[in-house]
Formats: C-alpha cells, structure tokens, sequence
C-alpha cells in the first residue's frame, strides 16, 4: 500500500511496513559521498522507534558496515532504481554479525547492491525477509557470499544474483536454517531473464531489466557473462524444515574462474548447490545448468535426512547423494527423487569408503521414481549407485524412468532393487504425498 500524502524525493513511501524517508532525515542521494555513517545513526534511531527507512531511487555510497537492528527495515523503490555501491577493495556488509545479537521482525528489499554483501549470523536472528534485491559486482574471496543467514527464520525471495569475470565466489550461505523458504530466485547472466520466466515472478524479472537499464546509462558495470560462482547455494550444516523451489540457477561453465588477485584462472569450481547434514528438507521446480559436467559441478547432497528432490529441471548436470565418513550423520535417510526432467544427467550415489562392521553409511529408503531423462546415450546407466554401500534400501520404479518423447525406452539403472510404482508411492510419509502429482516446469523457449 502506498500513502500518497507522504513523498520522499518524489515518491510516495510504502506503508506496508513502518518506514521513515530517508532523505527526510538527512540521508544523501547522487552526492557521491559515503552515506554509511549517517545510515547507521538514522537506521538505529528510526529502530528504535519500530520504524525502519525507505530509500527512494538514487544512488547512494556506503563503504562501511551497516549496522541493522531488530525492525531496521532497509527498503528501496519499486518503481525507480535504489542503487547502493561500494567504492571499496573489499565488500561492505549490511546486517549484522554478532552471535549474541538479537535481530528480528525486519525486510531488506529492492536495493541493488553494488559491491555490498548482506549477512546475518546468530542464533537469535528470527523473522528476517530478503526479498527483491540485486547483488552484483560483489568483491570478496571465492569462499564468501552475496547473502549469508545463519540460525533462524528466513524469507529469501525474487533476489538477482550475479557474479562478472573479476568477482567470482559463493551466491547464497544457510548455517543451521530452520523454517526458511528460498524461492522466485534469480541466479545468472541477464541474458537468461526471458529463459527464466516461468520460474521467476514479474517483480524479479522487472528488477532483471532495472539492472540493464543502470548498466546502459552508466549506473553501473556489468558483464555480459554474470555466471562466474563457484557455488550458487552452500548449506553447510543443520538446515531443516526448509524448503527451495521456483529458483532459476544458470552459472557459466568454465571449468576453472579467474582469480583478480593472481591474474589466473585458478580458482577451483565447487557444486551447483552443496546441502549437507540437513533434516526436513523440500527442493521443487527448480531449473539448474551451467556448471562444469565433471564432479565438481554437480548438485551435491551429502549425510543427511528427509529430503524430497521432486520436479525440478536439470540440465546437464547430476543429482549425486555423497556422504563422507567424516561426518557426524553417518546417513542418508529417506531420500526421495521423483517427477523430475534431467537432460544429458544422472541421479548417483557414493560414499568414500566401504562400508564394514565398524563404520558404515546407514541407507533408508533411498528412491528414485517417475522421472523424465533426455539424453543421446540411452544405453548408459543414469541411476547408479556405488557398492561400497551394502543396504538393500535403494529402490527403483524401472518402468516408471523414462527418455523423453518414448512411454517404452527405460533408463538403465545398477545396484538397486526394482519394486512397483504403489510400493514406491506408499513409501512417500503422507506430509509429502502432495509432491506425488508435482510436475516440473520447462524454462522457456
């Protein structure tokens, strides 16, 4: 909703949440000077008073921390462009990052930040939306994020996501998530919007198009190639009751990124999406492509529970199940694949030793059923699983694999054993039975 009778800088200021005008409090637009102290001092004010600011469209130099408190609402414009940047070596982080620190009840949304990170790290960090918001130009290691929540609730929707040649690294960080929905994201180059449509809303495509429109009146630079991640999504640890779907995740396929501080490529691709050690986890209607087709360029789930990998659109690239004996879950339990597309891919399982009396990976209904493979190679087996393992609980629908456009050419499957599609859907725990009639979303032609 949107109160006409209050304008700041020539728009009128959302009303959906409390909000102060930013430039009402002497907050500076298009000065090119850092606005970051004086942003830290209005936000804590304006938190204070259970308000947060409302950035209408401009630009805005911050290069130092923000520092966001509970209800510290960082909100820019939907109809213009909020663009904040960075001139610094170095990212910039706007959240905050104390363990102790309490943190909630607030959005960041519709900004383009420009060389700036969002993160938030403590276990008492709760009801936080990201939502609609463009990280681009993001200068830090090839281990950090664009955004990183860690502990509580998160909403995390309609973001862009890119990364040029000159700043590779990590898309998106969840450390121990419980109850977050990812979804309506956007991950890539430009060029991909219209690919993307039937994945993302209107407001994340429009937001798309505000980015290239920045780029052409020289708001900002942005290189054709946005695809430069080494991983578009690490959960690291203990995310649960989570879900992930309608992201559109498009990296580029180099087999190594170019590093700005060697001047070679040298740096070391690592998954689409790495989720490991996870419990009550949702992945649906997802499209994924453009990593290298080697191991490193897989979606990689490793030593965890209760997963459901259901319509989702992979192309060219693996689901590869990998848990290590390192870890403390000495499992892979109750995984579900099904109703997905996967397009010259396979759906693998393998752990890094054999299994024995003393140490093994404890296997629970691991199953692959009802999914669509294209492929030119219809002899090659494309549900595969290692024999270091020695549970019987793999189990496969083998009529129910298919190559697209064929109701009789099965996939080639090994070591699992072949049970019917009413035993295979009886196994499905009745919270997920919903999933059974999902189908996967083509990205447009």
């Amino acid at each position: 909703m949107i109160n006409d009778a209050e304008l700041c800088g020539g728009e009128s200021v959302p009303t959906n949440i409390p909000l102060v005008c930013a430039l009402s409090v002497g907050i500076e637009r298009d000065t090119g000077v850092d606005q970051s102290a004086k942003i830290n001092t209005e936000l804590a004010t304006a938190a204070a008073n259970n308000t947060g600011l409302f950035f209408p469209a401009g630009k805005y130099r911050v290069d130092g921390n923000i520092n966001v408190p509970t209800k510290g609402s960082l909100v820019g414009s939907r109809t213009g462009t909020t663009l904040f940047y960075s001139t610094l070596t170095a990212a910039p982080l706007i959240g905050d990052d104390v363990y102790a620190n309490t943190v909630e009840n607030l959005m960041i949304s519709d900004i383009i930040f420009d060389n700036i990170a969002v993160s938030f790290y403590g276990n008492t960090k709760r009801n936080i939306t990201v939502r609609y918001n463009a990280f681009i130009n993001t200068k830090t290691l090839p281990t950090q994020t664009q955004l990183s929540v860690a502990h509580g609730n998160y909403i995390i929707k309609g973001n862009v996501f890119m990364r040029g040649r000159n700043y590779p690294g990590v898309g998106l960080s969840t450390y121990k998530n419980n109850g977050t929905t990812i979804s309506y994201n956007f991950l890539g180059s430009a060029s991909n919007k219209d690919k993307a449509s039937t994945y993302i809303d209107t407001r994340t495509a429009n937001l798309i198009t505000k980015l290239v429109n920045a780029k052409n009146a020289g708001q900002l630079v942005m290189d054709d190639d946005q695809g430069n991640y080494v991983s578009g999504w690490y959960a690291t640890d203990e995310l649960r009751n989570s879900s992930f779907f309608r992201n559109f995740y498009a990296g580029n396929t180099q087999q190594m990124l170019f590093n700005p501080q060697t001047q070679l490529e040298d740096i070391q691709r690592d998954h689409i999406i790495y989720i490991k050690q996870y419990d009550n986890v949702n992945v649906y209607q997802n499209y994924f492509t453009g990593w290298p087709t080697t191991a490193a360029g897989q979606l990689k789930f490793r030593n965890a529970e209760n997963l459901v990998f259901a319509a989702n659109y992979l192309d060219t690239t693996n689901f590869d199940a990998r848990p290590y004996n390192h870890s403390p879950k000495l499992f892979m339990r109750n995984t579900y694949i099904f109703n997905n597309y996967i397009n010259e891919g396979k759906v693998t399982f393998w752990q890094n030793f054999d299994d024995s009396d003393e140490k093994s990976i404890d296997v629970v209904d691991y199953l692959v059923f009802s999914n669509t493979f294209s492929a030119a190679d219809m002899i090659l087996p494309r549900i595969t699983r290692t024999a270091r393992n020695r549970s019987n609980n793999f189990y496969i629908t083998q009529s129910s694999n298919l190559y697209t456009d064929t109701t009789t050419e099965v996939v080639a499957s090994s070591n699992f054993t072949n049970i019917t599609l009413e035993a295979m859907h009886a196994k499905i725990p009745a919270d997920k039975q919903r999933f059974l009639t999902m189908t996967y979303i083509a990205p447009q032609s």
